[in-house]
C-alpha cells in the first residue's frame, strides 16, 4: 500500500481516545467538492465486484484504523521511521476534517481498509493514503476504486492523481504502474524519508507535454489519439 498517512504524533498503539469533536459531518463539502463539483455523495456508498462496499467515512475512523493496523498493512515498524512526528494541532485536525475525503472500505460489517485524499491545487488530488488489511488485498479493490475516482474527478476537470510510495513497496509500484501511474520525481521528507512521487493523467494534452519532456522512452508512438497510454 502507499505510505501511511501522518495523523498521529504519539506511538503507534498508545493514542490518546479522540474527541467525537473532531468527526467530519459528510453533508458539508470538502475541498475537492467546493473546487470541482465532486459528487461524493452521489458516487458512494460503491458496491465493488468482490462484494466490498466503498463508503464515505470521517477523520477519526480513518485515523484509528491506520494506527491499530500500522504493522499488518505496511510491514514497518514504526521505530524506524523518521524520528520526527509533527506535533498534533488545532490546525491540522481541522485540515483532515474541512479538506480531506476520507473512505472506509467494508467487507460485510468488517472494516478492512481506508483511503484518503484531497485537492493539492485546482487540478491535481492527492490521495494521501489507501491502505487495505492483508486479507484484503490482491482482490481489485484499489483498482475499482481508483477507476471510480477516475470517472467521478475526470469529467470535472481534473488532470490528475497523485501518490506518493515508500521505495520498497515494490508490490503498490507495479500496481501503479498497472493502473498507468507514472513516476513523476522523489521526495525526501523529515517525516517519511524517501518517498516516490507517481502521477495518473486524465487529461491526454497533460500526459502528452508530460511524456515530450520528461520520458525519452516514451514516444507519441506509445500514446494513441485519445492520450491514453498503451499496454506496453
Amino acid at each position: 500500500m502507499a505510505k501511511q498517512v501522518d495523523i498521529s504524533s504519539t506511538p503507534i498503539g498508545h493514542e490518546p481516545e479522540p474527541s467525537r469533536a473532531w468527526a467530519a459531518d459528510l453533508s458539508s463539502p470538502s475541498l475537492a467538492e467546493q473546487l470541482w463539483g465532486a459528487c461524493w455523495q452521489e458516487g458512494f456508498p460503491l458496491t465493488l465486484s468482490t462484494g466490498v462496499s466503498a463508503r464515505r467515512a470521517d477523520y477519526l475512523l480513518v485515523r484509528d484504523f491506520l494506527a491499530k493496523h500500522f504493522n499488518e498493512i505496511f510491514f514497518v515498524n514504526p521505530d524506524a521511521l523518521p524520528k520526527f512526528k509533527s506535533s498534533r494541532s488545532a490546525a491540522r485536525d481541522l485540515f483532515y476534517q474541512q479538506v480531506s475525503d476520507h473512505f472506509a472500505f467494508y467487507s460485510g460489517d468488517e472494516l478492512v481498509g481506508v483511503l484518503t485524499g484531497n485537492a493539492v491545487d485546482w487540478s491535481t488530488y492527492y490521495v494521501r493514503t489507501i491502505a487495505l488489511l492483508p486479507q484484503a488485498q490482491g482482490r481489485g479493490i484499489q483498482r475499482e476504486v481508483f477507476q471510480h475516482l477516475v470517472s467521478l474527478l475526470a469529467p470535472a476537470g481534473v488532470e490528475r492523481i497523485e501518490i506518493e510510495v515508500l521505495p520498497g513497496n515494490v508490490k503498490q509500484m507495479r500496481a501503479l504502474g498497472k493502473m498507468h501511474f507514472q513516476v513523476i520525481g522523489t521526495k525526501l521528507s523529515e517525516r517519511w524519508g524517501a518517498l516516490v512521487q507517481l502521477a495518473k493523467f486524465l487529461s491526454p494534452e497533460s500526459e502528452r507535454a508530460f511524456a515530450d519532456q520528461y520520458c525519452l522512452g516514451l514516444s507519441q508512438s506509445n500514446i494513441n489519439q485519445r492520450g491514453e497510454r498503451r499496454n506496453i
